[in-house]
């Protein structure tokens, strides 16, 4: 039996993957920690997952709210001064040695695998150096492996002068090289197919992919009864990635195509007040039961949300903006499965136009690689194989 310890930061479609694969990973008799945010909690022990915080739910609220800086935007930003401070005003860097300190705590010699995520496994490549593990890095998205090749000098910038200090304390040199340790996980797993790979620049040689690993398909909310069914759904990231505009554009939208719709987000204060009568908000959705109801979904381009939309054959309207989210937007309309918009184009007229062309196409035909189980058994396989 192999002990599998998997640290995940992020937002749904970041942690609740990597929560379904180490589910499928236990049931295969192996031992399985997760060390995330304080609010997944509940969701990895109710797998049957050993869970360990990384933080508090109000610390993470907090950054969540602030908008000073996103790990999602390396690669794309200069105002490294003020990510730096974002992180260090968060207690990012502590979090780091208690993330480092954990997995060696965990750690069984000669029977350990470390998982983290691509862009976020700094806990994880130094802990593997460290204990002389095996690593698997995984990547929601093909743009995840591309930015962290371009991203090494600002990874260094950013996190360097943090992270030094306590790998001196765990007797570790510095990183000589962060465009070579940023890639050095045994093994990368991109969770999305083969088709959406070919559809803009392909993962790196070596890449294993397993197809889309849906961040809800165990969501056990509730229906509401009397929930409108073909409306315009209207949704973006399940922190705050997406900002108030978005809201108001696709509200405006599908006010202008007269159809009902509904709103889906925590932050209730990112939706227009007052709503329209025909708007109806909600913070969560059984996306899962409610998504094949939907006419159509309009959404920010994030992973989850996407293959969701896939999986249940609801034609999608994209209004992308920031780092993989106009990527993955570009992948679907090369296979015209959706209409997009970037975020320069982001007005309520034409969004209304391409929300009309959408509605007008009906279902997309639903391509190979979204079915959830065949997903997760595909990525619990992908992490077994480093283990020899």
């Amino acid at each position: 039996m192999t002990t599998f310890l998997i640290v995940a930061h992020g937002t749904d479609g970041d942690v609740m993957p990597l929560i379904r694969i180490g589910r499928e990973l236990r049931h295969r008799g192996h031992g399985v920690a997760v060390l995330s945010h304080a609010r997944y909690s509940r969701r990895a022990r109710r797998a049957g997952i050993r869970f360990v915080a990384i933080d508090t739910v109000a610390g993470h609220e907090t950054g969540q709210a602030d908008d000073g800086a996103d790990i999602n935007g390396l690669g794309q930003r200069r105002d490294l001064d003020r990510v730096r401070d974002y992180y260090e005003r968060h207690g990012f860097f502590a979090q780091f040695r208690f993330e480092c300190r954990a997995l060696s705590r965990l750690h069984r010699a000669g029977e350990t695998v470390l998982v983290g995520l691509s862009l976020s496994s700094l806990s994880v490549l130094t802990a593997a150096e460290l204990l002389r593990a095996p690593a698997v890095c995984v990547a929601a998205s093909p743009f995840h492996l591309a930015a962290l090749g371009r991203a090494a000098t600002e990874y260094r910038q950013i996190f360097g002068a943090g992270i030094e200090p306590v790998r001196r304390e765990l007797g570790l040199p510095s990183v000589a090289d962060w465009s070579s340790w940023l890639l050095s996980a045994d093994l990368q797993v991109g969770t999305w197919p083969s088709w959406f790979d070919v559809a803009g620049q392909p993962a790196p040689a070596g890449a294993r992919l397993v197809g889309f690993v849906l961040a809800d398909e165990d969501d056990d909310d509730p229906m509401p009864a009397d929930l409108e069914p073909d409306a315009v759904l209207i949704t973006g990231s399940s922190g705050r990635l997406t900002g108030a505009e978005f809201y108001r554009t696709a509200v405006a939208a599908a006010a202008a195509v007269g159809r009902p719709a509904v709103v889906v987000t925590r932050d209730r204060d990112l939706v227009p007040d007052p709503l329209p009568p025909s708007v109806r908000w909600f913070p969560r959705l059984p996306f899962r039961d409610a998504m094949p109801k939907m006419a159509v979904v309009v959404h920010h381009g994030g992973i989850g949300t996407m293959a969701r939309a896939l999986a249940a054959g609801t034609p999608q309207l994209v209004l992308a903006s920031g780092f993989d989210r106009p990527d993955n937007a570009r992948r679907l309309a090369a296979r015209s499965i959706a209409e997009w918009l970037p975020a320069e184009r982001h007005g309520a007229d034409e969004a209304a136009v391409r929300l009309s062309a959408v509605l007008a196409r009906g279902r997309p035909p639903l391509p190979s690689g979204v079915e959830p189980v065949d997903s997760v058994v595909a990525a619990a396989d992908a992490l077994e194989s480093v283990t020899g």
